[in-house]
């Protein structure tokens, strides 16, 4: 409101919101992991929102315990997400073979879960903790690849946009009643 800014939420799925912010479609991706492939078509804003990591949901009694628990099981996960994608180096480092099934949504993949098309979703835990209760499933003790979420822009557009972006963070973060802190208790899980 401040800025004055006239803001459209496009809905779609992980890969198209990657490809629209290519193509000029959208301006911005929000609860975005900077990595340095990224880095190569897009500019980060400077301060990270948030922390946060990938996490194994099941379906209520599951008897899985251990990241190890998990060979030979079929997990979903959201295509293009780095959640799934640290998620698979991470089963890869350990030796533990999975089929992994991609989704367009972290949505599908819990709709996948509780249709019994799987044996367990990976998703960032934010959203994971936030909706895991809508679609009757549990979070895991697994838990891994913690890492900071951005917001992003073409490379070489919008950087004036980013810089306000980092400097209501840095606001907001100073002040434990701010707008900040509202929507992170709501987005992990809070009310």
């Amino acid at each position: 409101e401040t800025e004055e800014w006239s803001i459209e939420f496009v809905p779609g799925t992980w890969a198209q919101g990657l490809e629209r912010l290519q193509t000029g479609e959208i301006d911005l991706v929000t609860t975005i992991a900077y990595t340095s492939e990224r880095a190569k078509v897009m500019d980060f804003n400077s301060e990270a929102v948030v922390s946060i990591w990938g996490q194994v949901f099941f379906r209520p009694g599951s008897n899985v315990e251990t990241i190890l628990d998990l060979e030979g099981l079929k997990i979903a996960i959201t295509d293009r997400d780095i959640s799934g994608q640290n998620f698979i180096k991470t089963i890869t480092g350990l030796g533990v073979n999975c089929e992994i099934v991609r989704y367009p949504r972290h949505e599908d993949v819990f709709v996948a879960l509780t249709n019994h098309e799987v044996d367990a979703g990976v998703t960032p835990n934010h959203f994971g903790l936030r909706h895991s209760h809508e679609y009757g499933v549990v979070p895991s003790s697994i838990q891994f690849s913690p890492f900071s979420i951005f917001f992003a822009t073409k490379k070489g557009q919008f950087a004036p946009l980013l810089e306000h972006i980092d400097k209501h963070l840095s606001a907001w973060k100073v002040d434990k009643n701010s707008y900040y802190y509202q929507r992170l208790n709501y987005w992990m899980g809070g009310k």
